[in-house]
């Protein structure tokens, strides 16, 4: 990534890799591949509904008692998982009717204080490029790990600075380098529009707030990211941090978490995170049959959250300095692509 490419000219000296797949029986495939409606209502409808009732009680308890700072906590904390539903309604996953996956998107890019476009094309970039350095813009901690980033973005602070920046250059129509790298140049004008449509959004937040004289609409949509970012950002830094970088094989660059129930419930079960990359087209709620018929060609999961920080830490502290170190990832027996992949 130390080398500036426009995206047309950085297609053309890279194009897509062929990646490492699984053998999977088609008739399975299919199924799993199937989307319906009423999967993602139902869990929309929960996680949106949770965060109201408790958005609610934070919203009763504000200025009368010390235990709001608590529910604002947890508040935030819900709030900050919206990126679980950005992240697949952004793949279009959850909902067979596309209308209905744009509209969570949107509404999730609002409180994620991020333009739609731009971010659609970066990601669209991670999974053709996944971890390769010269051309996956959303590797989250790349040697030489600089741990100040990490440690700010679990207040989603470095993050914060870098999205603003962008929605205002976009606002005016000013392209970042990031989004000339990843969006085609006919599209960069969607994508000032798209960051207009934010922005607009939270200067309505902060007209509703002076005209009712008090912080509560900022408190409630344009800050709770910040002081609850905490858990998604160890969701996310988990993904991909301490692993093989410039590799074609997502066994090797990417991980997969056990999670409990609920944590997986607002995690749209994307610490099948491994799975999600090897098939990004699949449905939240398929992603753990998927690794059930994958299993025997799969290294093993990580035990826990805390268990997947007590290999990314060392890790991530050693990348400081050693650019070479990274995780090693147990293959199968036998597998033939143990020693492959180096692009």
């Amino acid at each position: 990534m130390d080398e500036f490419l426009p995206y047309e000219e950085a297609r053309k000296r890279y194009p897509p890799p062929d990646w490492w797949a699984p053998q999977v029986d088609r008739s399975v495939l299919k199924d799993i591949l199937e989307r319906n409606n009423y999967r993602a209502l139902i869990s929309h409808v929960l996680y949106f509904g949770l965060m109201v009732v408790v958005g609610y009680i934070a919203a009763a308890t504000y200025e009368k008692t010390y235990w709001s700072i608590l529910v604002f906590f947890v508040y935030g904390t819900l709030f900050g998982m919206v990126n679980s539903r950005v992240h697949e309604s952004l793949h279009g996953t959850p909902f067979k009717t596309q209308f209905l996956n744009e509209i969570v998107y949107f509404i999730g890019s609002c409180m994620e204080l991020r333009g739609t476009l731009v971010t659609r094309w970066s990601h669209m970039i991670h999974h053709s490029y996944t971890s390769l350095r010269k051309s996956d813009t959303e590797i989250q901690a790349l040697p030489p790990v600089k741990v100040w980033k990490i440690v700010l973005d679990f207040f989603y602070l470095y993050s914060t600075y870098f999205l603003l920046k962008t929605m205002i250059l976009h606002t005016l129509g000013i392209p970042t380098k990031v989004a000339r790298r990843v969006v085609p140049k006919d599209q960069l004008w969607k994508v000032f529009w798209s960051d207009r449509a934010t922005l607009v959004v939270h200067a309505a937040v902060i007209i509703l707030a002076v005209v009712l004289h008090s912080w509560l609409p900022i408190l409630l949509f344009t800050l709770p990211r910040l002081y609850g970012g905490w858990l998604i950002w160890a969701l996310i830094l988990a993904q991909h941090s301490g692993l093989a970088i410039d590799v074609l094989d997502h066994r090797l660059s990417t991980r997969t978490i056990r999670l409990n129930f609920f944590l997986s419930f607002l995690y749209m079960h994307m610490e099948y995170h491994t799975e999600h990359h090897l098939y990004p087209n699949i449905p939240f709620h398929a992603l753990a049959r998927f690794r059930k018929a994958i299993d025997s060609q799969m290294p093993p999961v990580n035990n826990g959250l805390l268990g997947a920080y007590r290999e990314i830490v060392p890790a991530l502290w050693r990348q400081r300095h050693d650019m070479d170190y990274c995780i090693k990832r147990e293959l199968p027996e036998g597998d033939t692509t143990r020693k492959a992949g180096q692009t």
